[in-house]
């Protein structure tokens, strides 16, 4: 059976769909405009929050959330991906259905934990009464290789604690060095301030709620979702997505942020979580992204993020589909921030290497860089210079067309803009974004595929990630020297096509 009729026949049983009018509209999405050549995305309808992210038997699974039958906000379902390299995905289908009466309206985030001989599932089942009040059951599931999912009949945290409101999800789980596990939760408390708690339990069976982890002395928003606690270097990170954030705490522009903060240490006794500094830092500095799960296995620490945000339409829901994963990305700590770099990995997606290299230094000098116009590409570049440069990525220079990338190597400030990448959507939340880096060099590492970008600064420093929406004829990359002089040089590689 070919891959693609594989595909078709592990969602052929959805509910209230057609079976050949499903396999058609697979047919068609799959050859739809944007499709991704080496991100995850869904074969039909709508990708939202990478879930259960996890290594078990050998393998790295990760689920997402993912609404089948629109390409929009619908029913929630989890689909389930395999790899052993964490490139090359394969499609194991739904794995959890919001199917009983504690997930009725919607299987929502969670995560995933090997425990014995299991991966063991803990998500939010999202329930709305006939009063449309909300309603989250935090319920456990185990998978063993080559079954299907064992979802228990009772949620293992039937409510959430009295003062706190029914904003109360997205458990993340861990094993503590004593044999124990814990998990935090996003919540919201009855005076509608964003916050999260800890639980404990000997078995992931019963859980005792054991405190509240805010490390903050202040109101941060009025939820926190998807938080994830892990430790670099021995110390606490706490990454969290504080809905309705004070801008002025954390300079952002999407909708929701997707933020951190470091500590110096965290007591599970006292939950005292000292900042290292009480800045809150922002995960990712560009246009889509939102909900990162992170992974700890063997020395390493993966994240990968949902290169979305709520609240915004894409174009490619006309076709039928939306969404797509981040890149994996390893982490590290360095000065109390978190260094994020492409993993290791992905440099097997590499196909033929082109250096390129260049100097200019009369203002308007335009350099086209001599390497094939394919819509999906790697580049490495250093760039040392004074005044002001800018990178055209996917350029139609007839059009006026480009994803612009300028550098202001005076005060060390990078200005993403994609006013003029394609088509225009999410206007609503600017578009421009920016970082920084130290004047006069700067290194851009950049993944571009079909309809997205990732952006690492100065070895991770920095990141940017968007959605954007070419058209055929953008195909070229410039560098443009608009003042002052520039010295470039790196490599270029085409990318393989690993999609479905």
């Amino acid at each position: 059976m070919s891959r693609k009729n594989e595909v078709e026949e592990r969602y052929r049983k959805l509910e209230d769909a057609d079976i050949e009018v499903w396999k058609t509209k697979i047919r068609t999405i799959a050859h739809a405009p944007w499709r991704q050549t080496y991100h995850i995305q869904p074969p039909i309808g709508r990708l939202g929050d990478p879930n259960g992210f996890s290594f078990f038997h050998n393998q790295w699974h990760l689920f997402h959330q993912w609404s089948p039958l629109s390409p929009t906000i619908g029913l929630a379902y989890w689909r389930h991906l395999v790899s052993q390299d964490l490139i090359n995905w394969k499609d194991m289908g739904i794995s959890i259905r919001p199917d009983c009466p504690y997930d009725s309206h919607g299987a929502y985030s969670g995560s995933a934990l090997t425990i014995g001989d299991k991966l063991t599932i803990l998500y939010t089942g999202n329930v709305r009464d006939n009063e449309n009040n909300r309603h989250a059951y935090q319920i456990r599931a185990d998978y063993r290789d080559g079954e299907p999912v064992d979802k228990f009949s009772k949620p293992v945290i039937f409510r959430q604690p009295r003062g706190y409101t029914a904003h109360f999800r997205d458990p993340k789980m861990w094993k503590a060095a004593d044999g124990s596990y814990y998990l935090v939760i996003g919540a919201q408390t009855n005076d509608e301030e964003g916050t999260s708690l800890i639980y404990r339990s000997p078995d992931a069976g019963e859980w005792h709620c054991v405190g509240r982890l805010n490390p903050f002395d202040k109101k941060i928003g009025y939820m926190w979702e998807c938080p994830n606690l892990f430790w670099l270097n021995e110390k606490p990170v706490f990454l969290f997505c504080p809905q309705g954030l004070d801008k002025s705490l954390c300079h952002y522009q999407n909708v929701y942020p997707s933020a951190y903060v470091v500590g110096q240490h965290l007591d599970l006794k006292t939950m005292r979580f000292n900042p290292v500094n009480p800045e809150i830092h922002l995960v990712d500095k560009g246009f889509d992204f939102y909900a990162p799960q992170v992974v700890s296995n063997a020395d390493r620490t993966v994240l990968v993020g949902w290169m979305g945000v709520p609240e915004v339409n894409y174009p490619t829901e006309k076709y039928g589909w939306s969404g797509c994963l981040t890149l994996p990305r390893e982490l590290k700590l360095s000065g109390g921030k978190l260094l994020q770099q492409p993993v290791d990995e992905l440099k097997d997606l590499r196909g033929f290497r082109r250096p390129v290299s260049g100097q200019m230094e009369e203002p308007g000098a335009l350099s086209i860089l001599p390497v094939p116009g394919e819509p999906a590409f790697e580049l490495d570049l250093t760039l040392t210079g004074t005044g002001m440069t800018t990178l055209n990525l996917r350029e139609d220079r007839k059009q006026n067309k480009k994803l612009r990338i300028r550098l202001n190597f005076e005060n060390g400030l990078i200005e993403v803009d994609r006013r003029n990448s394609g088509v225009l959507f999410g206007e609503k939340f600017g578009t421009k974004r920016y970082a920084h880096f130290s004047s006069g060099k700067v290194r851009l590492h950049i993944f571009i595929d079909q309809s997205s970008f990732e952006l690492f600064v100065d070895d991770g420093s920095s990141v940017l990630s968007g959605r954007f929406f070419p058209d055929g004829e953008q195909v070229e990359t410039s560098v443009v020297n608009e003042s002052g002089t520039v010295i470039y040089s790196g490599n270029h590689w085409n990318l393989k096509n690993v999609s479905e």
